[in-house]
């Protein structure tokens, strides 16, 4: 996969292009790679963490071509690059691997940390710890039926309750189906309400018989128009499809086992259908409507959408597949290769810091929305943020564990005021914690007698 260099910020007492070093890992050199993955957030903290390591600690720093989740990013850690990650399967091991993936989604390991740790062996990517922020997939309500419903009746459309049709009409709000032209939608049959195991739970939670129907001896959602048509009625206003609100979703249908639970249960009035990605991305800017969406993201920031607000989530349930509570917020997580610790513990050290808000990185999002590149938009935030940034960065004194404090002869060094930088630890001694005025470091310790 092509390399890019990182974005050329220019910040104060940057380290020139011509001074900067490589890693060494175990035999090989090589500048330090970033496998990026491939959403608008997690391009824009690559870039983040680019123009630092570059210019701030002083690495070669390449940004490697984006993967397409975050399952592939962290094997591609492992040396993992077989094209297909469907499954865990590492097929031949490279050892050009990158260097960290950063804001990888907890949820999309599909079998989770032991089946990832069964595949890549002791190659085993380091988890970092988050990235500051969550990632969160819910229900979304645009700002202009949620402002006139407010305005119209004190409705509050955040609320699930307010959908709730044995009470409420909020589907005056919104466009009705027949708003929608159905070009760039997907057949009910292309997508998950086609799928007989989602199906059959569906019915296990709900008993909604009169939603679903038998195809080749499977149950599968009964949409209008059948396995052609392109929308999935709830009870709530199956008699009366026009009183249906239109929720739109994407991809195979990433939410519409969520959403048929939850309009079943909670009474409410909603219309499902799938679209291509450019129907999906595009929708809600010509029509009034529910979506599924997802944050830290940028699809619609600028139709200002707010999660609809569901019963707490109830892990327990969820673990049963019965989803009728909201969803759980996502750990996003740093990742690094399982010899960077070796390579450089002051980068090991920076990458554990690194850690921004939600409220920043959405606030960066708004900002592609103006034909900026991810890099100008990190490289604008890290110069007028520096305060916001700084204690990321260590002293050239802050040795990580496994590292100890040297001078500049290259020897060890027991304090900070005779010391330079750090170094690994060779045999015979441990890295050693120690904590000083400045905060915490290592010194390399001669090993007890007999250890």
């Amino acid at each position: 996969h092509a390399l890019e260099l990182s974005h050329d910020c220019g910040l104060p007492e940057a380290v020139p292009a011509a001074l900067r070093r490589r890693l060494i890992l175990g035999s090989q050199e090589a500048p330090f790679i970033i496998q990026t993955l491939d959403w608008p957030s997690a391009h824009l903290v690559a870039h983040m963490v680019a123009i630092i390591t570059s210019e701030v600690l002083g690495i070669e720093t390449l940004l490697r071509e984006p993967e397409p989740s975050s399952t592939a990013g962290i094997m591609r850690l492992a040396g993992c690059f077989q094209e297909a990650v469907m499954e865990y399967a590492c097929g031949e091991h490279r050892t050009d691997a990158p260097h960290v993936t950063l804001e990888a989604w907890d949820s999309d390991l599909m079998d989770g940390i032991a089946g990832l740790r069964k595949a890549v062996g002791d190659r085993m990517p380091i988890d970092l710890g988050s990235v500051g922020y969550d990632g969160f997939e819910t229900l979304y309500v645009p700002r202009a039926p949620r402002v006139s419903a407010l305005a119209g009746e004190g409705l509050a459309l955040e609320f699930y309750r307010s959908y709730n049709r044995t009470w409420h009409n909020p589907a005056k709000y919104f466009n009705t189906i027949n708003d929608i032209p159905t070009d760039g939608m997907l057949e009910c049959r292309r997508t998950k309400m086609y799928s007989s195991a989602m199906i059959e739970q569906y019915l296990k939670v709900t008993g909604d018989y009169d939603g679903v129907e038998l195809a080749n001896g499977n149950f599968v959602a009964k949409c209008q128009g059948g396995e052609s048509g392109f929308w999935w009625f709830s009870p709530a206003c199956r008699g009366q499809p026009e009183t249906c609100i239109p929720f739109m979703d994407s991809g195979n249908g990433w939410f519409v086992d969520v959403i048929m639970q939850w309009a079943t249960a909670h009474r409410m009035p909603l219309a499902v259908g799938v679209g291509t990605w450019a129907k999906y991305a595009s929708i809600a800017y010509s029509a009034d409507l529910l979506l599924y969406w997802w944050s830290p993201d940028n699809t619609f920031i600028d139709v200002a959408p707010v999660p609809v607000k569901m019963p707490r989530h109830n892990a327990d349930q969820w673990s049963d597949s019965v989803k009728l509570t909201d969803v759980a917020k996502v750990t996003l997580r740093k990742w690094a290769h399982h010899d960077l610790p070796t390579a450089d513990g002051r980068l090991m050290e920076f990458l554990e810091r690194f850690s921004i808000n939600t409220q920043q990185v959405m606030g960066l999002l708004m900002q592609t929305k103006h034909g900026k590149t991810n890099g100008q938009i990190a490289c604008e935030w890290l110069k007028a943020s520096t305060d916001d940034w700084i204690s990321w960065v260590p002293f050239d004194t802050d040795c990580a564990p496994g590292w100890g404090m040297i001078n500049q002869a290259g020897d060890y060094a027991e304090n900070r005021s005779a010391a330079s930088s750090c170094a690994w630890c060779l045999p015979g001694t441990y890295s050693k914690a120690m904590r000083d005025a400045q905060g915490f470091t290592h010194v390399c310790a001669p090993c007890p007698v007999a250890t």
